[in-house]
């Protein structure tokens, strides 16, 4: 991965393939699916109200979660 960034979320749901996520604390209203190929989450297995995603600044930025 290039140029990585860390993105605090909260992960709602997942699939084999798919995270859904969103950057708010409460609620599900701005969240998005993210294939676990592009994302990846070290901490997915704490225990904790949000948790580190790292994706490439590109992805991230054409997704929406950075500017």
């Amino acid at each position: 991965m290039t140029d990585p960034v860390q993105i605090p979320v909260r992960v709602i749901s997942e699939t084999d393939r798919a995270w859904l996520m969103t950057t708010q604390p409460f609620g599900s209203r701005f969240a998005h699916w993210e294939p676990k190929s592009r994302v990846q989450i070290p901490d997915i297995n704490e225990i904790k109200p949000m948790l580190t995603a790292l994706m490439s600044r590109d992805y991230a930025v054409s997704r929406g979660w950075i500017k």
